[in-house]
């Protein structure tokens, strides 16, 4: 792939050619922490396109002035102060066990203090991207996230790929 060529004015062309290159060669954008949840939220939305969901489902900032948390794909009721649904990309699929736990934790954190704030989506799916299964220390550590995630009445977990299941989830009334 490649786009539309550019210009720079610059006073360190080595430096800047160089910040180029580990961005668009060696891809260093592609190693950022949420990186893969943006790519997971892109490819929903195309696909919730296709089905035209993106008409009921918006972004969405869930609580307040002093504590608030986005969430990519919100269904709302008007007059309802809670979301009837929401659908959040996860990717679980980290590098090692204890990011995953600490990933996951932070998520359960958000929906805990959601849920006292009482903007706790009635209805909420985490769609998961996994570690392999044979990757055992990792496989376990997302499954202890999906067990404590699904603990909040009102959350699923379901897997990414799971397309089918995503699409049901959101096109439920």
């Amino acid at each position: 792939r490649f786009g539309p060529p550019g210009t720079m004015l610059t006073d360190d062309p080595e430096n800047d050619l160089r910040v180029l290159f580990h961005h668009y060669v060696d891809r260093h954008f592609a190693k950022r922490k949420d990186y893969q949840e943006k790519e997971m939220t892109e490819r929903l939305t195309a696909t919730f396109r296709k089905k035209n969901l993106l008409e009921r489902y918006h972004k969405a900032r869930l609580g307040d002035d002093t504590y608030g948390v986005t969430i990519p794909f919100v269904a709302t009721q008007q007059d309802d102060p809670r979301p009837i649904r929401a659908l959040k990309p996860l990717n679980l699929n980290q590098a090692e066990a204890t990011a995953i736990r600490e990933h996951g934790d932070a998520w359960h954190a958000r929906l805990s203090r959601l849920s006292k704030m009482h903007v706790m989506p009635r209805n909420m799916l985490f769609a998961v991207k996994y570690p392999p299964r044979n990757q055992d220390r990792r496989y376990t550590a997302a499954q202890e996230i999906e067990a404590l995630l699904t603990e909040t009445r009102g959350v699923v977990v379901e897997n990414f790929e799971n397309r089918k299941a995503l699409i049901q989830f959101a096109e439920t009334e």
